[in-house]
């Protein structure tokens, strides 16, 4: 499991340096395989302000954008055109370093023309693996002129943690803090779990019926309207990432999210793709197959647990979603998941059809199902 610092430290609240928090915990039981500074390559990389983008007039997949730093417009070549005047970028200036470079960037010629530096995707900040879209695009209320790593936390430190079999609760940054808070005698602070309730109930829009109680001893639903389709706060992709987690998209980060902060998986379902809609816990019928968000199809047995709508399965249970219900881009409406599964059927599927997730790891390890 890996720990960003800053993460634990909002349920934790400790003063000392990384290193001695680390001895501290190793000592009594939180054994401690590493520390890692995913952004230690990170120097110098600043916000900008695109003030002009125009064409390259040697290049028809090049373009010029002039950008501004407070100190004066420069000149900086891209090679993809997601910006516009006025939108704020993260600027690798020259004598800048980034994690995916060995060198620090330099004013260099390309096709002609003088490019200062670089704007950067954010692959090449280490806060994603996105790179297809282009530049990243800063949030307005940041500073111009700011030095990047500090304004989105980018200097932090992560905790790589051995989880054994007998601690499922290192699974989540809150086991882990609890644990840090009864070893170092700090107050643990409680997790935010306020939520903002509609008139409408759930039940008036969708149904749960739970078939197989043997393998799912409960099933959560919450129906979440107007799910955001613009992209997930760049300081939350930077802890996905950190955690070992690809930020995908805002649903599927807020979930993953939550599980690797409190250790309960949670699936949601696009309410629109869903027959109802309507959600019912069952085990397989004989014949039976689904294609799963891997893009693999697969073959199911009277012994494997299902995710169901009225028509047939969405997803295999604990394990990994299919794509029939799958969120998208367009996705507004959600139904949310949160259940409790078998440890046993959840390592018997898994092993059968040798998939594994991040859920299936939790659910095999035992979560608390409170």
């Amino acid at each position: 499991m890996r720990v960003p610092v800053s993460w634990l430290r909002e349920f934790v609240p400790v003063e000392m340096d990384v290193e001695t928090l680390a001895e501290r915990i190793d000592a009594r039981g939180i054994k401690i395989e590493g520390i890692e500074r995913p952004w230690a390559g990170l120097e110098g990389v600043v916000v900008a302000r695109v003030l002009e983008v125009r064409d390259h007039p040697n290049s028809d997949k090049l373009c010029l954008a002039t950008v501004d730093d407070g100190l004066g417009p420069v000149q900086v070549v891209v090679g993809i055109r997601n910006m516009s005047t006025g939108d704020l970028v993260p600027w690798a200036k020259p004598g800048s370093r980034v994690p995916m470079l060995e060198e620090p960037l330099g004013a260099k010629p390309l096709r002609g023309e003088m490019s200062n530096g670089m704007l950067c995707s954010p692959r090449e900040l280490a806060i994603s693996h996105e790179h297809e879209t282009g530049i990243m695009l800063l949030p307005e209320e940041l500073p111009v002129g700011a030095d990047l790593k500090s304004v989105l936390g980018l200097d932090d430190a992560v905790l790589d943690i051995e989880v054994e079999p007998n601690r499922p609760d290192f699974l989540s940054v809150y086991g882990v803090a609890r644990e840090t808070s009864s070893i170092l005698g700090v107050q643990l602070a409680e997790p935010d779990t306020t939520v903002e309730d509609d008139p409408e109930r759930a039940d008036e829009v969708a149904t749960v019926e739970l078939r197989a109680p043997d393998g799912c001893p409960f099933y959560l639903a919450r129906v979440l309207r107007g799910a955001s389709t613009g992209s997930t706060p760049l300081q939350a992709q930077a802890r996905l990432t950190a955690a070992g987690m690809r930020p995908v998209a805002p649903i599927v980060d807020a979930t993953n999210y939550a599980m690797l902060e409190l250790g309960q998986p949670l699936h949601a379902f696009d309410m629109q793709r869903l027959a109802g809609p309507g959600i019912v816990v069952r085990r397989a019928e004989p014949g039976e197959h689904l294609v799963t968000l891997d893009d693999v199809q697969r073959e199911l047995t009277e012994e494997d647990l299902l995710i169901c709508d009225i028509e047939g399965p969405v997803a295999i249970a604990g394990i990994m979603g299919g794509q029939t219900s799958e969120v998208t881009d367009s996705t507004t409406d959600i139904l949310l998941e949160s259940a409790s599964f078998t440890r046993k059927g959840i390592i018997r599927t898994a092993r059968r059809l040798e998939l594994h997730s991040e859920a299936s790891h939790r659910f095999e390890r035992g979560i608390d199902p409170e």
